[in-house]
């Protein structure tokens, strides 16, 4: 039988998932070329790095 992921489980791959499009959107930031473009990728970034805040909040805490 394979393994069901529980809820705990769920945060961490959440956390993963939310950690990588962090990553993903400062690299974004390096190359793109256009200001308006650029402070749609700004905006987009602080509202993940909110959901970063968020889920660390939520895993670190959550009870076994």
């Amino acid at each position: 039988m394979g393994h069901k992921a529980n809820a705990k489980d769920e945060l961490k791959c959440a956390l993963s998932d939310v950690t990588h499009a962090q990553q993903l959107l400062h690299d974004a930031i390096k190359s793109v070329e256009q200001d308006d473009n650029k402070q749609l990728i700004q905006d987009t970034l602080a509202n993940v790095n909110e959901a970063l805040h968020a889920t660390r909040t939520s895993t670190y805490g959550f009870k076994d």
